[in-house]
């Protein structure tokens, strides 16, 4: 999902506010945003907890750390070059 989309959703009721007779009070407008935010805000946590999990079994799998020669310089090691 990323942050982009995220003020979209929660401003979509101050910008296009819901046209029907049972939905017209202060109330309701107030639900749809909290309901909105509560929705945004889920995907952005379960985005966040399975990323960090896939990086734990990207770690686990293929090491995700550069070793000591790397360390000194990537371009040296893999290349033979200063960058």
């Amino acid at each position: 999902m990323g942050t982009g989309p995220l003020p979209g959703n929660l401003l979509i009721n101050s910008i296009f506010p819901v046209s029907s007779p049972y939905l017209t009070d202060c109330k309701c407008t107030a639900y749809l945003f909290a309901a909105h935010a509560t929705g945004a805000f889920a995907a952005l946590i379960y985005a966040f907890v399975l990323t960090y999990i896939l990086a734990i079994l990207a770690d686990n799998a293929l090491g995700l750390r550069v070793t000591e020669e790397e360390y000194a310089g990537l371009d040296i090691s893999q290349h033979g070059e200063r960058a």
